[in-house]
């Protein structure tokens, strides 16, 4: 059974789908490096793991929310966005392509689009409409 099943959800597993495998220390390298974290392969690893499971409990949107919070923290940054874009683009980008730094643009932008989606919708156990009533006070029901 898939368990990533909203759209912006499927989104995200697609374009993560799109970067190299674990094993290719050369660009998971790159990517510790520009963003001045570690580990990017081992995070992304243990909440994707958790996140795609079939047999996860209540873990799998938790886990998903929190890949898409790293993907924001990661990928999302300006201050990362043109070394990023050289390095994801010469990975997903179409072959042949000579601007390879435009489609990892593309990859930063969507990616950042599908996680902030994912984390807005995190962000509310229920309806975004009671949230909203009760934040701002307004009345339930319709005035008679």
């Amino acid at each position: 059974m898939e368990r990533i099943d909203a759209p912006e959800e499927r989104h995200l597993a697609e374009l993560l789908a799109m970067l190299p495998g674990w094993a290719d220390d050369k660009f998971w390298q790159q990517v510790d490096e520009i963003t001045g974290g570690s580990s990017a392969r081992i995070t992304m690893n243990a909440l994707l793991t958790s996140a795609t499971n079939p047999a996860a409990d209540g873990t799998y949107f938790t886990s998903l929310l929190s890949a898409a919070e790293e993907v924001l923290e990661r990928y999302a940054r300006p201050a990362f966005r043109e070394q990023l874009s050289s390095v994801i683009g010469a990975e997903v980008g179409p072959y042949g392509t000579a601007d390879k730094t435009h489609w990892g643009r593309r990859w930063l932008d969507d990616a950042a689009d599908a996680a902030w989606r994912i984390y807005v919708r995190g962000r509310y156990a229920g309806s975004p409409f009671h949230a909203l009533r009760q934040k701002l006070e307004l009345p339930s029901g319709r005035p008679s």
